[in-house]
């Protein structure tokens, strides 16, 4: 178990380790700016978000204000464990279970949209959306997942017409109860 520490106007500064509130990741602060974070994910990715998204983790020191020494203990051993159990289920894993995962609605992409006009929000999305399918390939996944949304179909066409024509890559809706409506699921062959 991972304890989060969410201060009012918290600084945050390059090294720092941060889980974002409303999403399963974690990453390090690579740039602190007066406008946005840069976070790269665990999976290296690299992110740009605002101080709202994101919380700092604690560990051992920091954690040891709000719990005492054996609890700390007691946590660190039942993350150790829960890694060695991650670890041992790799091998017994899907292979789609070594999914990349990209939400790529713009307030995710970039905090500061809101002065963009809709060609340069779709081409930031595309470039997001490319850049992180590159990465993916390069890394060894199984495949990826575009979290596009579900509005107009401006997205989703430009999404499925990238991988088709400049990746050659099969591509279906992703699962709906994972992902939601909107997805697309690609798989690397």
């Amino acid at each position: 178990m991972l304890t989060v520490v969410n201060y009012i106007n918290m600084s945050f500064k390059v090294g720092d380790k941060v889980t974002f509130v409303d999403e399963a990741i974690d990453g390090v602060v690579i740039s602190v700016s007066s406008k946005c974070i840069g976070v790269e994910t665990e999976d290296g990715f690299e992110v740009e978000c605002n101080r709202k998204e994101i919380a700092k983790r604690s560990f051992d020191n920091d954690m040891s204000n709000f719990i005492d020494d054996n609890k700390l203990s007691s946590i660190l051993e039942e993350k150790n464990a829960d890694n060695v159990k991650r670890s041992n289920n790799k091998s017994q894993k899907k292979n789609n279970d070594n999914l990349t995962v990209i939400d790529l609605h713009i307030e995710k992409l970039k905090p500061n949209y809101h002065n963009l006009d809709r060609f340069d929000i779709l081409e930031h999305q595309l470039s997001q959306a490319e850049y992180v399918l590159n990465k993916a390939m390069k890394t060894g996944k199984s495949g990826i997942v575009f979290i596009h949304g579900y509005g107009d179909g401006i997205l989703r066409d430009a999404i499925h017409r990238m991988l088709r024509n400049n990746y050659k890559l099969h591509f279906h809706d992703a699962n709906y109860v994972k992902y939601g409506e909107g997805a697309t699921e690609a798989i690397f062959i």
